[in-house]
């Protein structure tokens, strides 16, 4: 778990971004996550407008297996 200082969405995920530089498969992964503000979506409001304040939580979760973007395959 990484700890940065509170501040926007966006601005906690440059942090993020920060911590994790040169590591290529985190930063992709990140791109396709899901956040979630303490126990709250994100959905489509603008990162840089939703604060994570002090103590506050941001949870990136990535697809899981049958969630959204994955292929769909032939099954027959």
């Amino acid at each position: 778990m990484d700890e940065v200082d509170p501040g926007t969405v966006a601005e906690v995920l440059d942090a993020v971004r920060a911590l994790h530089a040169g590591n290529e498969r985190f930063m992709r992964v990140l791109e396709i996550c899901s956040v979630l503000v303490g126990e709250e979506p994100l959905g489509s409001a603008d990162p840089a407008t939703v604060t994570v304040g002090p103590g506050g939580r941001l949870e990136l979760l990535p697809p899981f297996a049958g969630g959204a973007g994955r292929p769909e395959t032939d099954r027959t």
